[in-house]
């Protein structure tokens, strides 16, 4: 696989499927789910 493929493979799961401290530890995934139902409490509107 060439290195820019690793590489980008790399910072989607880095950006989109690792939890984030900053998302209470939820993945931005889980808390895109939660945001849709009303289940953020912390959500700015």
């Amino acid at each position: 696989m060439p290195l820019a493929a690793l590489i980008s493979a790399w910072r989607d799961d880095y950006t989109h499927h690792r939890p984030h401290t900053s998302l209470d530890g939820l993945t931005p995934w889980e808390y895109r789910q939660r945001s849709v139902e009303g289940q953020n409490p912390n959500r700015a509107n």
